[in-house]
């Protein structure tokens, strides 16, 4: 079988949805022939090494059959308000090439309550016949079809990570070594959230010594933001707002970190978190990440309610149980093989994709 993933993705190692995209894109070609047309022009090396064929919008696809590829059996196009899929999904369906949606949590009733005004005009105005002419919209969990208003047909498979064996190593004194690796979107994030949070707790925090440690990109402005946010609930003295990391530095700093937090008020699968977890690490989650049920299913961690008195009581829960965190690192990995291991996770998407290339839903 031939997949064609669609997407308009850069190189952006702390963003999670490229992150996502060139792993689904890599693991399926185990077993099936996978191929990225990415919008955007860019092609990856990591994608190239592997021998896994890279198009553009120049590439004439779907009028001509793709060079060294052919003619896909199915598309898989990687979020949703991008107008430039828009002619690709028309000639699609010219075409008789049927189409997946993967929203990466940008149709959750939380995400569309953003900028209100202008989703429901571009949702009525441009983007209604590319979701309702899809095959199949693909949610990253049960939790974000649950929070999506879509009566259409749909499947369930998550993004995945790899397990290296590698496992964080408690951090030295009595205090907790608090980490959070993403984007500074702080109301999606729930960076706010967390903040208010942090403050709630400070005087637990001060007195275990413990620290908040945040990364990540600078884009329009957002880390002044996050540093306002700092500022305004007086915890500069505990909090640290720093630049991204990515790669061996970022492992360096998750094998260090103690309890790694999101609180996010929407995710389709955070990527971030399931990073932490396949290195053992504790987490505190919200609702809003789709993954809290599990992480409390497996001790993973503190898997709370998206409101500042529930993330400040995991807080203190963590500070508390500092000298045995060690003991959830066997349910972060044991979710992570079980649930969201990255071939584990191929080998069912392709399943599906298989079944819905054949006109039947799973």
């Amino acid at each position: 079988m031939k997949i064609l993933h669609i997407a308009s993705i850069n190189d952006d190692g702390c963003s999670g949805v490229p992150v996502a995209v060139k792993s689904q894109v890599s693991a399926q070609s185990s077993y099936a022939d996978t191929a990225l047309l990415n919008v955007r022009g860019i092609r990856f090396t990591d994608l190239g090494k592997r021998g896994i064929p890279q198009f553009d919008a120049s590439s004439g696809f779907p009028d001509a059959d793709l060079p060294g590829f052919g003619r896909p059996d199915v598309a898989v196009f990687h979020e949703f308000y991008r107008t430039d899929y828009l002619p690709i999904f028309r000639k699609l369906k010219k075409s008789g090439i049927p189409y997946i949606i993967i929203p990466h949590g940008e149709l959750r009733r939380e995400a569309q309550r953003k900028k209100i005004l202008k989703k429901t005009a571009a949702n009525v105005l441009l983007f209604h016949p590319f979701l309702t002419g899809a095959a199949a919209v693909q949610f990253l969990s049960d939790e974000e079809r649950n929070h999506t208003r879509f009566a259409g047909r749909s499947i369930v498979s998550p993004n995945g990570v790899e397990v290296t064996g590698r496992i964080r190593v408690p951090s030295a004194g009595s205090g907790v070594r608090f980490v959070y690796i993403g984007r500074y979107e702080w109301r999606i994030k729930g960076l706010d959230i967390l903040l208010e949070a942090v403050s709630a707790a400070k005087d637990d925090i001060l007195a275990s010594k413990s620290s908040f440690a945040l990364y990540g990109p600078d884009v329009k402005g957002r880390r002044r933001q996050v540093e306002g946010l700092v500022s305004k609930n007086g915890v500069g003295d505990v909090v640290s707002v720093l630049d991204p990391v990515t790669g061996p530095e970022k492992e360096r700093i998750l094998l260090c970190t103690d309890v790694f937090v999101q609180c996010s008020r929407s995710e389709g699968m955070p990527m971030g978190i399931l990073e932490a977890l396949s290195y053992g690490i504790p987490c505190i989650v919200t609702d809003g990440t789709a993954v809290s049920g599990a992480v409390n299913e497996y001790g993973a961690g503190w898997g709370v309610p998206t409101t500042v008195s529930a993330v400040a009581g995991a807080i203190r829960s963590a500070i508390a149980e500092k000298s045995s965190l060690s003991q959830k690192t066997p349910g972060c990995v044991r979710m992570i093989e079980e649930r969201f291991e990255t071939d584990r996770v191929a080998r069912d998407a392709v399943e599906k994709y298989a079944m819905i290339a054949g006109g039947k839903l799973p």
